[in-house]
């Protein structure tokens, strides 16, 4: 869900920056913006989401933990998935949580940008994995911008 709704989030932030009055008319260009999101969101009704990260058929033998951010101008984001090997068969990868926010209508450079994503990255993965049963036995995260960034998340958040 979270990338159908950050063009939603920068719509906002567009219409808080016109100040606008309740009363007043959008103007035309966001309201052609909202009006095509709008008609993108039912293609999101066929989407499955899965509830449960491992399969219960065969033993696991590691559970790794991969965290991803990243930020572009008007926005950053952070995701964070589970990886399950077995004993027998394929592994299995689940999305646990993904997040977007949108960039402060103070413009940052971009790679501060990536460092907000990056910060994301482990306290979702905290929040998101404190009830996960099995050990993790892995954790990656990764930021495009630098390895830098990874272990500013470590020190600054103590994961």
């Amino acid at each position: 869900m979270a990338p159908a709704l950050i063009p939603m989030k920068v719509l906002f932030q567009k219409l808080w920056e016109l100040k606008l009055g309740w009363d007043e008319e959008v103007p035309a260009e966001l309201s052609e913006q909202h009006q095509l999101w709008k008609n993108q969101l039912p293609l999101l009704q066929d989407k499955a989401f899965q509830h449960c990260y491992f399969r219960s058929d065969s033993g696991k033998r590691s559970v790794e933990l991969h965290g991803f951010s990243d930020a572009w101008e008007i926005a950053y984001s952070a995701v964070v998935y589970l990886r399950a090997t077995y004993m027998e068969g394929p592994p299995t990868v689940v999305l646990v949580a993904a997040k977007t926010k949108v960039a402060p209508l103070k413009r940052l450079t971009i790679p501060k940008l990536e460092l907000c994503g990056a910060h994301m990255v482990p306290s979702i993965a905290r929040e998101k994995c404190e009830n996960v049963r099995d050990p993790i036995t892995h954790k990656c995260l990764k930021s495009p911008g630098a390895t830098i960034h990874v272990h500013y998340c470590f020190i600054l958040v103590g994961w």
